[in-house]
């Protein structure tokens, strides 16, 4: 690599824009806060966003959280992640049923059947002379 690579490199990096650290942490927020209500099936619109917080906030108050003019307060991110353990509890609880339940093993079945199937036939006048 020669001096003027090097150098055009340090001067595109000095020039592309500069996004301030908070700017960035408030927009990730963001889209973890929509992405998480749209995931528990709070929906896609504002209206959908009160009836899952079961009316504690307005429409105006998730309006200003998703447009990025208030921030989202603490009782809604506790509320999401007491929502997320109870989901993930529930999904465990189905994981651990289903490594218990009882499978349907049909080929013993058929075995079974099939040996008494093609047994060989005895009459009843031979199971009488073997008993007698």
């Amino acid at each position: 690599m020669t001096n003027d690579e090097s150098n055009s490199a340090a001067d595109a990096e000095s020039i592309a824009p500069q996004e301030h650290l908070a700017v960035l942490a408030k927009h990730r927020s963001r889209v973890l806060f929509e992405t998480l209500v749209m995931r528990l099936g709070g929906g896609h619109n504002n209206v959908d966003f009160v009836r899952f917080f079961d009316s504690r906030c307005t429409i105006n108050q998730v309006v200003d959280w998703r447009r990025n003019r208030a921030r989202i307060p603490g009782w809604a991110w506790t509320y999401l992640g007491v929502l997320l353990r109870a989901r993930a509890a529930a999904d465990l609880d189905f994981a651990r049923q289903t490594d218990a339940a009882d499978r349907q093993r049909r080929a013993n079945n058929i075995a079974k059947f099939n040996a008494r199937r093609f047994a060989p036939q005895t009459t009843a006048s031979s199971e009488k002379e073997k008993a007698g």
